[in-house]
């Protein structure tokens, strides 16, 4: 049984002289950590007592609890790289404690003042008491560093050779092995996104904007989006062979990529054209409105049901909207037409996503969602800018940079494979307060890069108003999944097994099951309209939905 107890209180350092310049051997923390256990060996019960302060350890190991043995203090030295070890309460130098104690400072470069009462003729019992003593150090944070350290048995119980090959090492808290590499890793695709998310946003403005690089043609830049990213998703399927693709159906496809990507198109052409009219800023300000759109159009659709709770945050959200657009100086009817047209399209989009592809059973990831999504969207903005603004650029000089819309539409395929990472690493609550985090950060840039996107307090207010309700909502929305997600794993094992089955059986491609979503529907999880494809969180996943259906 193993004793752990945190005595706080400030710490005086007992080293020798010689440790007290080790700066190599610092830990944070004002604390003393008291470690008592026993394990037998042999049938011999060993009793350990461990008391770990910054630079050094106080430890007692002995077979009989009645003698305490000799104390010895060992620490390295410099500049030479040599153990001192010094006899406290008189003794040999030579006995098992000495042996041990400059041992354990060759492999932990710690200082360690050690007592023992082992039996010298006991190597087996010395050996095996002095591994269990490392590996508890290590797991109170003395992660020792054990180079060419063996121990090679020749002929049983009786016969240990040690082999210590191993200069001495002296332990470093360096930061490598402090920081949580996962952790980096997520913070760092969370980065990304945000990195990724905002400068396609300002860089579409850019373009799009007459004061600035001058090309007021948003269908035709959606087009180049989608051709791109078609192509790109070709290569990886067909060519490079990166991902299989879905065995679609003409009844599938028709069904339910069709009238997705005819409302995809549509937000990002709406989208894109309210640049032309109103600010990146009060853009962002007015999608505070999705949450608002979603829950309507899921209400319409019947795959989601009318909540007073929910109500009343969309009744704030809309208030702080309306309070943001009275408080607008360069107020643009036709923009914010487009714009909140454009979100109620998108919102349209995402419930036609969970209820055809889910009750097709289809997922994709977002490679295949390029492949045959893309296309089809690049085909339905075809018509309108045959319609619309082909005519305008056979009559108007337009310039053309390859650079720059091959740049344009490198970031926005870039973006939709940030959002997946991001997906892959984290949860929803992390996705949507990343998301609220880069909607204030572009909100800001904006007005630096754009100075003609003034903010007045009543915008800031109204946006403030609008982002509590948003906030609540995604805490509503959260908790329904969690909820969800408990009430499913209470499901019967033969309803569940027989899902599998006919999971199983089904001709669909199923994604790698590490998304970080758990197969949510999509509208769970409404990350970034910017993007011209999302990844297939957006496309929703076949799960808790289905196996719900079950349980009515």
């Amino acid at each position: 049984m193993l004793h752990q107890a945190q005595i706080s209180k400030d710490e005086q350092t007992l080293a020798s002289p010689s440790s007290s310049n080790n700066d190599d051997h610092h830990l944070d923390g004002g604390s003393i950590q008291v470690t008592c256990f026993s394990e037998a060996i042999n049938d011999v019960p060993i009793h350990f007592q461990i008391i770990r302060l910054p630079k050094q350890i106080y430890a007692w190991i002995g077979c009989n609890s009645a003698k305490f043995g000799n104390l010895y203090a060992a620490a390295p030295t410099r500049p030479n790289n040599t153990v001192s070890v010094t006899s406290l309460l008189g003794g040999s130098s030579d006995n098992t404690g000495s042996t041990m104690a400059r041992r354990l400072v060759l492999k932990t470069g710690l200082n360690i003042m050690l007592a023992s009462n082992i039996p010298k003729n006991s190597p087996i019992i010395e050996v095996a008491a002095e591994k269990i003593f490392l590996r508890t150090v290590r797991s109170i944070d003395f992660d020792a560093v054990l180079h060419g350290y063996t121990i090679i048995d020749r002929g049983g119980k009786d016969s240990f050779t040690e082999e210590l090959t191993c200069q001495i090492s002296r332990r470093r808290f360096s930061f490598a092995k402090m920081i949580n590499r996962p952790l980096v890793l997520t913070y760092l695709y969370l980065f990304i996104y945000i990195l990724l998310s905002s400068g396609v946003i300002l860089y579409n403005k850019w373009v799009l904007s007459p004061k600035y690089f001058n090309f007021p043609l948003p269908i035709t830049l959606t087009m180049i989006h989608m051709g791109f990213s078609g192509a790109v998703a070709f290569f990886l399927v067909r060519v490079f062979k990166v991902v299989s693709p879905v065995k679609m159906t003409f009844e599938v496809y028709a069904t339910c990529v069709i009238p997705i990507s005819a409302f995809f198109a549509s937000s990002l052409w709406f989208g894109n054209t309210a640049y032309l009219h109103i600010s990146v800023a009060f853009i962002q300000m007015l999608k505070a409105l999705m949450p608002v759109a979603t829950f309507l159009m899921a209400g319409v659709c019947g795959t989601d049901k009318l909540r007073c709770d929910v109500f009343c945050n969309m009744l704030l959200i809309s208030v702080g909207v309306v309070i943001s657009s009275y408080g607008e100086i360069h107020f643009n009817v036709v923009g914010t037409v487009y714009q909140v047209t454009g979100i109620f399209a998108e919102a349209l989009r995402l419930v036609l996503t969970q209820v055809l592809l889910q009750k097709k059973g289809l997922t994709l990831n977002p490679i295949t969602s390029l492949y045959y999504i893309a296309p089809c969207s690049f085909v339905f903005l075809f018509v309108p800018w045959y319609l619309l603004e082909k005519p305008e650029m056979q009559v108007t000089q337009i310039q053309f940079n390859f650079w720059i819309f091959f740049s344009n539409a490198l970031c926005a395929l870039a973006l939709n494979f940030s959002i997946f990472l991001v997906i892959g690493r984290t949860g929803a609550v992390t996705i949507r307060v990343a998301g609220v985090l880069k909607d204030w950060i572009l909100i800001a840039l904006s007005t630096v890069i754009f100075p003609e996107s003034t903010i007045t307090a009543l915008n800031i207010t109204g946006y403030a108003i609008a982002l509590c309700g948003v906030l609540m909502y995604n805490y509503l929305k959260v908790k329904d999944v969690r909820a969800s997600q408990l009430s499913s794993e209470s499901i019967p094992d033969r309803i569940i097994k027989d899902w599998k089955l006919e999971k199983k059986s089904s001709d669909i491609f199923t994604p790698d099951s590490n998304n970080g979503n758990g197969g949510n529907g999509s509208s769970d999880m409404n990350i970034d309209e910017e993007a011209p494809l999302l990844a297939s969180s957006r496309l929703s996943h076949i799960g808790r939905t289905q196996v719900g259906n079950h349980n009515q």
